[in-house]
């Protein structure tokens, strides 16, 4: 295992929270990665670039197939598909899994299956409190920013320690 420190991480993570999306995709996270999807997993990129960790997860435009438009499935590749590739995910996900630096894959609902990601603070009762880009506050107010949420463990799909993902692929 590479080294790091998880805490220079949440610093850079929490810096951003607060940070609204002043329009539709149109935000400085995807202006970094010259992008204009949703930027769930590109928060999480430039979290880990900024702490000085560029490597230690997928910088990647989109998310996954499933959120691209049909013309552009296989034009370029994903931030899950590149975790797959990695073969880093732990999807068999438990409080003890859930780490502080360590990224999850999280599911809403709505038949998309796994669908959003966040960088993991720590666990509080069934759940964990994640750094997460392109969220909601999740008090009604639906402009998309940068929040430390509060995620039940029913909704973590998937998570990966991101020095696997760096061993994985250096």
């Amino acid at each position: 295992k590479v080294t790091w420190k998880p805490s220079e991480l949440m610093a850079v993570a929490k810096s951003q929270v607060g940070y609204r999306e002043p329009s539709y995709r149109n935000n400085k996270y995807n202006d970094w990665i010259n992008g204009n999807n949703a930027w769930c997993q590109v928060y999480v990129a430039w979290v880990f670039e900024k702490a000085g960790y560029p490597e230690y997860v997928p910088k990647e435009k989109a998310f996954s197939n499933a959120f691209l438009k049909a013309d552009d499935v296989g034009k370029y590749s994903t931030y899950v598909g590149k975790l797959n590739s990695a073969g880093v995910l732990d999807q068999n996900v438990s409080l003890g899994d859930l780490k502080q630096g360590y990224v999850a894959l999280i599911d809403w609902g709505g038949g998309h299956g796994t669908s959003h990601t966040g960088i993991v603070d720590r666990v509080d009762g069934n759940g964990a409190w994640f750094y997460e880009g392109n969220t909601t506050a999740g008090n009604g107010n639906p402009a998309p920013g940068v929040f430390h949420r509060w995620r039940p463990l029913s909704y973590i799909k998937a998570v990966y320690d991101p020095r696997d993902y760096y061993d994985a692929t250096h």
